[in-house]
């Protein structure tokens, strides 16, 4: 499911369901040894492909979302209510973090 707004390219409504948390442990753990450089080139691809509205495909952008924070203190995919996955535009990297390609 996905909707187009200002700030935001894509949204998905992600409902738990049982075994994501395994899926989403075994993206975080695959995601924590990738560069910054590797987790921006996947970024920018599910941005190209865009939301399909796929359940393993929410778990992995909600890994992706995670392992953004935990290497930059900030991620371009935005996580609402603990539902709300939304993709934001592409990215490029910066200064050791990533912002919006112009």
């Amino acid at each position: 499911m996905h909707r187009l707004n200002n700030n935001h390219i894509m949204e998905l409504l992600l409902i738990p369901r049982p075994g994501d948390r395994e899926r989403l442990l075994g993206h975080l753990e695959t995601f924590s040894s990738n560069t910054l450089e590797e987790i921006v080139e996947v970024y920018n691809k599910s941005c190209e492909i865009g939301i399909t509205g796929n359940q393993f495909q929410g778990v992995r952008l909600l890994a992706l979302h995670k392992a953004f924070l935990n290497k930059c203190g900030s991620s371009p995919i935005s996580w609402t209510d603990n539902m709300i996955l939304a993709l934001g535009k592409p990215v490029e990297m910066v200064d050791g973090g990533w912002r919006e390609k112009s």
